[in-house]
């Protein structure tokens, strides 16, 4: 904290010859950013950054209300705000050095097609668990998502809702990708049924895990690295197919010292600027393949991982596929767990039928002009798109909530 206050008053004060300042704007944890700006401005003593702090959901409407003016570098944990950023030409191409870095993970790229930010790290979704706990339950990890479905797994799931935990709608969409649209929402309904839904306000899905109110969560590495490495008994594994959110770093176009933006943006991509993410306060996922070499720590690059997922598709159904989650999921999950306990409760040959019905998806997938995915991208911008996302998704709510109950009501009249 002293460190920021001292940059506030250095902010102030004239600098000395021959220096000159970059103003860097960054949501990330300041103890995260104090050690690549102490690191930097070692290397490089004549350059003082004096940190704009926002978070993410400010910063782009910082930006927005400034026109871009007064910042320098943008370094944000969000591909979704450096799109937009892109398509308000507020991003000037980036001319540095970055070889070494892979065009992509799988098919997932980890910089954009016209150079106009880059991927300065990422994290990769996940499990968390303690191994004796499930030992004890008789259950073994999964090694894939759709494992999850099994009815074993009833309360021991701790799953994030993708309307109000931020990292949790590429989670849902990359299962939808993967699998198809139709398959891959009937297997979300049935790890739902099994899970206890962790929204805003609740416990870390960590927590959740740890505390033995779930058996397993589903989280991002990060996470659970850095609980593991607070002391919690904890595992973290990939399933076999799944998706790495990256976290991009662009110049703009306005920036007052273009020269040392490059500089900074250099050092972070840099091997000595992508090994400082692998230090105990920060612990990201670096997106230099060579990094990892002699450490033990889980190299995405060498993991034998299916990794196909299309972040424009993702991002365009972002808010559509949440509002549809909490139409069938969350504002009916009560009766949705109820349902799917009255049919394990029955003999087994009469749970196939049943859990096919109660699974199967009726909501058709859109493409990029259906005018509700456009609403609901359009939401928080806009009142009419608002209501009319809000009047899609009570829709849906009620669909889903009379399939339900008349699905319970007929087993419960056998």
């Amino acid at each position: 904290m002293r460190r920021y206050l001292l940059s506030l008053l250095l902010c102030c004060l004239p600098l000395t010859a021959g220096a000159s300042s970059l103003t860097l704007l960054s949501s990330y944890p300041q103890t995260m950013l104090s050690h690549f700006i102490e690191a930097f401005e070692a290397e490089h003593p004549d350059i003082r950054i004096d940190l704009l702090w926002r978070r993410p959901q400010d910063a782009l409407q910082w930006l927005d209300e400034n026109n871009g003016a007064g910042t320098d570098v943008v370094w944000l944990p969000s591909w979704r705000a450096f799109q937009q950023l892109k398509q308000q030409d507020f991003l000037q191409p980036l001319s540095l050095h970055h070889d070494v870095l892979p065009a992509s993970l799988g098919d997932f790229p980890l910089h954009d097609s016209d150079n106009a930010f880059i991927a300065s790290e990422m994290a990769g979704y996940g499990l968390f668990f303690v191994p004796d706990d499930l030992e004890r339950l008789n259950l073994k990890a999964p090694e894939r998502w759709q494992e999850l479905t099994d009815f074993a797994w009833y309360q021991h799931i701790a799953m994030p809702v993708p309307s109000q935990v931020g990292y949790a709608p590429m989670l849902i969409d990359q299962l939808l990708q993967a699998e198809g649209w139709q398959a891959g929402w009937s297997q979300w309904l049935a790890i739902a049924a099994n899970s206890r839904l962790i929204g805003r306000g609740s416990d870390f899905v960590t927590d959740q895990v740890l505390q033995q109110r779930a058996s397993i969560g589903l989280t991002l590495d990060f996470f659970a690295e850095s609980t593991i490495a607070s002391g919690g008994n904890g595992q973290f594994v990939y399933p076999k197919q799944t998706a790495f959110n990256p976290a991009p770093i662009g110049i703009l176009k306005r920036a007052g010292n273009v020269e040392a933006a490059e500089l900074f943006v250099q050092f972070v991509i840099s091997h000595p600027g992508q090994t400082l993410l692998l230090h105990p306060d920060i612990r990201k996922k670096p997106v230099n393949p060579q990094v990892y070499a002699g450490r033990s720590l889980a190299n995405p690059f060498a993991l034998e991982l299916q990794t196909a997922y299309n972040i424009d598709q993702g991002l365009h159904r972002r808010e559509f596929n949440s509002a549809l989650f909490d139409a069938a999921i969350t504002d009916n999950h009560q009766l949705l767990t109820t349902v799917w306990q009255a049919i394990h409760a029955l003999p087994a040959s009469q749970h196939p039928p049943l859990r096919q019905q109660l699974l199967n998806w009726p909501v058709n997938e859109p493409d990029n002009n259906d005018a509700n995915l456009q609403a609901c991208q359009q939401r928080h911008d806009n009142n009419e798109a608002e209501q009319q996302c809000q009047a899609f998704q009570q829709h849906w709510q009620q669909r889903f909530q009379a399939h339900y109950q008349q699905l319970l009501d007929h087993i419960q009249s056998r």
